[in-house]
């Protein structure tokens, strides 16, 4: 039988001003070895008589993972018009040259990836400098998509992927090519250190080691840009560097000649923190924007309908966040590198030389599963909300005159809030791979959705059919947004076929429905007393009650904000054992939670009230003093759901249904004592009930910690003490 002989096939990738043409023709000058410079067709194909075949790609200005080049760019290519449209500036924006992708080029048997990659700071002043028509802003797009695209490769092509950094390259050449020649199935020859004289596009005598470092990187129009945390982590993690070498720093590019405003505000773009601050303000914000046009324009009882809208569409809301809670920290589990996931508790990721990998296999299967699950999930719903919804509301309505309109709202409603429901899955794994930012970014923009076209439809007269555009235009984008960037973010997951692992949700199930469990029973303590109200009371008070409730929960979730932005942090925390940090963390932000919420209580005691009265409000807040007991029983329920979403950390739910006794029994002693004491009847309940769970939750959380109860709380009111060792 003849022998079979194979070239080994090797794609070169990087970004522009990366390096990609010095280190294609050093490793093309070898006598065994041809690279294509920037060839859009696959030809290394037909190449004959060479141990070693490549081609030299830019990512993701000539070639990207999965797209190709379109059908107009090619039919422009076939009448020779392409060229001119460049040449004369006609096409401005970048197109994808080659006709096929990187997967395309993975379906050849054997193939190596060979990367090259250079610090964001020099890649930047290269490119402005190279062509002034490439902003700044277009050049860090083009540095960002190279790093994210060899990051998804990792998984996928394992050790026939190597990274080399041009920094190296061109400092120590001989080393680096010995390794490329290594990779590649080459024996090194010193001839190939020639190769840089024989590049047709940048001919030089040799390597040039100043190169290295751009000494004017900080004087080009690249001035102000840098990339955001992700993809510098990516870039570091790809490379090896570390953030304190010289060479790797993105932030040298801004720190000369800026303003501290400058730096303070691109601090500020990047954090978790402040986009989740202004999503809450714009939540809370929004509320207090629309009510002048809300309480002018739709009548009181109208008003208070609406509220029974809302009240009855977050029972499902609230029954899902607790499975959707334990869905967000299966995906950190899984993003912290776990190999699988366990009903209680977590397990370990895998001990290896580059720390742990996301489990993208796992992560795959769970989303897949998901998405039956949350289409299954919502029919119901609307099953249970199109019958015994319904039957409340027709009772609701029955004395208002125009209850036929408000009756279609509430099917239209419902059918809507079930359609957008069932996709209600991205936003948990977005938060879950640690994209906060990213998702709090898309919260701002579907709130300010909800402003706008509320707004449009109060002042074209819609009324309450106006406030249900603007909840389900919110959640559409909410729900595309977010979807978007998980894809965008998570990256390459394996396709998973067959049917979908029912037993992933079924692992999520125990712990899924005990925080759910936990969340109706805040749901039954405060926004159900809407429901009772309206039961019991006239519909002017249950609109006071509902509007109160908006208004406070919107400041408990910009007052939460300051927690919730770190709960994925603090899983991974968990997962990796630092307990220490995870408890100093959590004081640091329960503080400012609670400061905000006293801050924000003290404007609803006084300055809200007044501000409603001159403008001339059909519908009030509730009464001073019920007000104040109403904050009240808020702010020990905040502080209770807080700790508890610590203790969650662990993969645990203790005293599920001691938490639905104690939401059961507020809600039971509201019906009974609401006929007779009206408001009071309701709010009394709601504080006194819940208390003694306060103090289990609280002792709880302190043992996850493996610290005592009484060093917790010396270090939430600044105390010295000491949290629990790793």
């Amino acid at each position: 039988m003849k022998a079979s002989f194979r070239p080994q096939y090797v794609l070169i990738l990087g970004a522009a001003r990366s390096g990609t043409t010095l280190l294609a023709s050093l490793l093309g000058h070898h006598p065994d070895a041809v690279v294509f410079n920037e060839d859009m067709r696959m030809g290394m194909l037909q190449i004959v008589g060479k141990r070693v075949v490549g081609n030299k790609l830019l990512v993701p200005f000539e070639i990207r993972l999965r797209e190709r080049r379109g059908l107009l760019i090619r039919a422009m290519n076939r009448l020779g018009l392409l060229g001119f449209c460049r040449k004369t500036g006609i096409l401005r924006r970048p197109f994808i040259g080659s006709f096929h992708s990187i997967e395309d080029y993975l379906e050849v048997e054997g193939i190596k990836i060979l990367g090259i990659l250079r610090n964001p700071r020099d890649t930047l002043a290269s490119m402005v400098k190279r062509d002034s028509n490439w902003t700044s802003e277009f050049s860090m797009r083009n540095w960002v998509g190279a790093v994210r695209t060899l990051s998804q490769l990792r998984p996928i092509v394992g050790d026939r992927m190597k990274i080399v950094t041009f920094e190296d390259l061109v400092t120590e050449p001989e080393r680096v090519m010995r390794e490329v020649c290594a990779f590649t199935g080459l024996e090194y020859t010193p001839s190939m250190l020639d190769g840089c004289r024989f590049n047709p596009t940048y001919p030089e005598q040799q390597i040039r080691r100043e190169r290295a470092s751009r000494p004017h990187a900080s004087d080009v129009t690249a001035r102000g840009m840098e990339p955001d945390a992700a993809s510098y982590s990516m870039y570091l993690d790809l490379t090896g560097k570390t953030p304190s070498d010289p060479s790797s720093a993105p932030d040298t590019i801004t720190r000369r000649d800026l303003s501290l405003m400058g730096r303070l505000g691109r601090k500020a773009f990047g954090s978790a923190a402040a986009w989740g601050l202004l999503s809450g303000v714009l939540r809370a914000g929004s509320v207090m924007a629309l009510l002048p046009l809300i309480l002018r324009l739709v009548p009181t009882e109208e008003l208070g309908v609406w509220y029974v809208f809302l009240s009855l569409v977050s029972i499902p809301l609230v029954i899902n966040d607790g499975f959707s809670t334990s869905m967000a920290r299966a995906a950190a589990y899984l993003w912290a590198g776990a190999d699988s996931l366990l009903t209680f508790g977590f397990s370990k990721p895998p001990e290896n030389d580059t720390g742990p990998e996301p489990n993208r296999q796992a992560m795959a299967e769970l989303l897949v599963a998901l998405r039956f699950y949350y289409r299954a999930f919502a029919t119901v719903c609307w099953i249970v909300l199109a019958s015994a919804g319904t039957a409340w509301v027709w009772r609701v309505t029955s004395s208002i005159p125009d209850s036929a309109d408000l009756r279609t709202g509430w099917i239209v409603y419902i059918t809507l809030f079930a359609w957008v429901f069932s996709g209600h899955q991205w936003p948990s794994l977005l938060s879950g791979i640690n994209q906060v930012r990213r998702l709090h970014q898309i919260v701002v923009c579907s709130v300010v959705a909800y402003m706008l076209v509320t707004a449009a439809g109060l002042l074209m007269g819609f009324g309450v059919w106006a406030l249900m555009a603007g909840n389900v235009a919110m959640e559409l984008l909410y729900r595309f947004a977010a979807r978007s960037a998980f894809r965008r973010y998570a990256g390459y997951l394996p396709r998973v076929s067959g049917r979908p692992k029912w037993r992933l949700v079924a692992g999520l199930w125990p712990n899924a429905w005990r925080t759910a469990a936990h969340s109706f029973a805040a749901y039954m303590a405060m926004p159900a007393l809407v429901l009772v109200s309206s039961a019991f009371l006239d519909l002017a008070t249950t609109a006071s009650l509902g509007l109160t409730v908006r208004m406070v929960s919107s400041l408990i979730a910009l007052s939460a904000i300051w927690v919730h932005v770190k709960v994925p942090h603090m899983n991974i925390l968990r997962v990796q054992g630092y307990l220490s940090q995870m408890a100093l963390l959590f004081v640091q932000k329960i503080r400012l939670s609670n400061l905000t919420f006293l801050a924000g209580a003290m404007a609803l005691a006084g300055p809200v009230p007044l501000a409603l009265d001159l403008l001339g409000a059909r519908t009030q807040l509730l009464p001073f003093w019920p007000r104040i007991v109403f904050l009240l029983a808020w702010l020990i329920q905040m502080n209770r759901s807080l700790h508890f979403s610590l203790v969650l950390s662990e993969n645990v739910c203790p005293f599920a249904w001691r938490s639905l006794l104690t939401g059961a029994s507020t809600l039971a002693a509201a019906f009974l004592l609401a006929p007779r004491f009206g408001i009071w009847g309701l709010l009394a309940p709601a504080v006194i009930v819940p208390t003694y769970i306060n103090a289990m939750v609280l002792t709880r959380f302190a043992a996850s910690l493996r610290i005592p109860t009484r060093t917790y709380l010396a270090m939430f009111f600044g105390i010295r003490a000491r949290a629990g060792n790793r």
